[in-house]
């Protein structure tokens, strides 16, 4: 008899990915609106995307690919946190907006794990 594994995506921390991607991306519309508190709105963003993926496989069984799918994201929180970093001007002396690059980057990163999951066979 198998026994049903549980996905990354039905466990009970999935309020934090949720709220954190949304944060995550209602803190990057300064490339558009000029609004100096949304950073700190990504920031937390950041911290709760980061999270999930930190705790998520605690206690599951996972196929190979999801595993897959948590290191890349878990690569992307790590860009994030860098983002979030320069978001604050702590890097500027490398570049004015380089949280926009590190955003960018973890992007990628995130929606090539959920490709993968998306077209698995």
């Amino acid at each position: 008899m198998k026994t049903k594994t549980e996905t990354p995506q039905s466990n009970k921390y999935q309020w934090l990915y949720i709220s954190g991607a949304l944060l995550t991306i209602l803190g990057a519309l300064p490339i558009w609106v000029i609004w100096e508190e949304l950073k700190y709105v990504f920031a937390i963003g950041v911290a709760a995307y980061t999270l999930y993926y930190l705790i998520c496989e605690s206690g599951l069984k996972l196929s190979l690919l999801e595993k897959r799918m948590i290191r890349l994201n878990r690569l992307a929180s790590v860009l994030l946190i860098v983002s979030a970093v320069a978001r604050f001007g702590l890097l500027d002396k490398y570049g004015q907006n380089l949280w926009i690059f590190f955003l960018g980057l973890a992007l990628i990163f995130i929606l090539y794990a959920n490709a993968l999951l998306l077209f698995k066979k």
